[in-house]
This record gives C-alpha cells, sequence and structure tokens, in this order.
C-alpha cells in the first residue's frame, strides 16, 4: 500500500471520526446516554487512528525520498517532523 492510499484513508478516518464527535456535541448527550458512551469513544478512535496513519504516511514519505535518493527532501521532512513530535511532547 503505498502512502497516497495511507493519506486519503487517513484523511477519510480524521473525517468520519469528527463528523461522529460533532454529532454527538450536536445531540447534547451526556455520561450515561448511549449516543455519548459509544459516540464519544468512536469518534475518537477514528481520530487516533488517522493519526497513526499519518505517521505511517511520514515514515514512508521519507523512505521514498531515500529511495528516489532525493536526500534533501527526505532530511527536510524528517526534521520537520521531528520538529513537530517534539513541540508535541514538550508540552506534556
Amino acid at each position: 500500500m503505498n502512502h497516497h492510499a495511507i493519506n486519503k484513508f487517513s484523511a477519510l478516518s480524521a473525517a468520519l471520526g469528527l463528523v461522529i464527535l460533532l454529532g454527538v456535541v450536536l445531540s447534547g448527550a451526556a455520561y450515561p446516554h448511549p449516543v455519548f458512551q459509544f459516540g464519544a469513544p468512536l469518534g475518537m478512535l477514528f481520530v487516533f487512528v488517522s493519526v497513526v496513519l499519518q505517521f505511517i504516511s511520514w515514515i514512508l514519505e521519507i523512505c521514498h525520498g531515500v529511495k528516489e535518493k532525493q536526500y534533501r527532501l527526505a532530511a527536510v521532512i524528517a526534521v520537520l517532523g521531528l520538529l513537530v513530535i517534539w513541540k508535541l511532547l514538550s508540552r506534556l
């Protein structure tokens, strides 16, 4: 599976997760309600799957750049990705 297909599936997963979460929010359901109990975790699961797939796509993009001998592109993608990860982890 190439990284373009993974990107498409990731975008679809993120959109589906956000639509589900938006539906839960707009329904006004609170904790004991089944819409909240099933909708919120399901929506967050789809968003989490999207993040994992984007990470896999990022790794495949770096591998593709190295395979095509585009070392500068691979280095730029790797450095930018590591900066994003560092910024996210430094907030914890």
